[in-house]
């Protein structure tokens, strides 16, 4: 028999508990804590406005998923709004939709993240996955999207006192042409998009929130100096 057979029962005997938590003991540990009441936030206009240690949850697509890979958008947050002391996490996935949310099915048997993150403001990136469903799902996303804000502001509220978290809603990206013949040229999914990006701005603007297009602005970039043969994104919409 080898040494490492001998010497494993005796190595997990040392690791092993002490003591075996019962489920209530563990429901009693996991269990959140008073959440006391949290002071008003500002209204859902441009520009924001935040209140000192505002929590802020990014959650949606892919746009917003891959900020996750470089820090330039909460540098310039912290950098613009030094004594605020901001805190933000990102909860985004590249296959979100706002009546799509795939998730493991024991994704909240300890815990729900977003709960225990406890944000005061949701920044939302939906329409870019939703657009593939083209002009006709465009009254279903905007129905989607009511459905999830009104949701998501029940089952995430700031405080003890049921205080609503606010929304910032943020237009899909617009697709690039990258000249590239293994690519689509963009016209077909810019025509879907527009119209998505116009479905977020309705939905904002019955709902009185903030409203960011992104849509316009990025189309802007993608083609204002085609000389110079500049990318954007890697695919056209990454």
């Amino acid at each position: 028999m080898s040494l490492r057979l001998l010497i494993l029962p005796a190595l997990l005997a040392a690791f092993a508990p002490t003591a075996i938590y019962s489920q209530k003991k563990v429901d009693e540990i996991l269990k959140p804590g008073p959440r006391p009441k949290k002071p008003d936030l500002p209204a859902s206009k441009l520009p924001l406005e935040f209140i000192k240690g505002e929590r802020i949850a990014i959650v949606g697509n892919s746009t917003a998923e891959r900020m996750s890979l470089y820090g330039h958008f909460e540098t310039l947050l912290h950098l613009r709004f030094p004594e605020k002391e901001l805190v933000v996490r990102n909860f985004a996935r590249p296959a979100e939709e706002v009546s799509v949310h795939q998730r493991s099915g024991d994704y909240t048997k300890i815990d729900d993240p977003l709960y225990a993150f406890n944000p005061d403001m949701f920044l939302c990136f939906f329409g870019f996955n939703e657009s593939f469903a083209g002009k006709e799902g465009v009254e279903k996303f905007k129905a989607d999207y009511e459905k999830f804000l009104d949701e998501y502001a029940a089952r995430y509220p700031r405080d003890d006192a049921k205080s609503k978290p606010r929304f910032v809603l943020v237009s899909p990206v617009a697709f690039e042409n990258l000249g590239d013949s293994l690519l689509p040229d963009g016209k077909k999914e810019n025509a879907n998009l527009k119209l998505y990006a116009e479905a977020v701005k309705v939905v904002a603007e019955k709902r009185k929130l903030a409203f960011v297009d992104l849509f316009n602005w990025s189309l802007q970039r993608f083609t204002a100096f085609p000389e110079l043969k500049v990318r954007h994104t890697i695919d056209g919409c990454h």
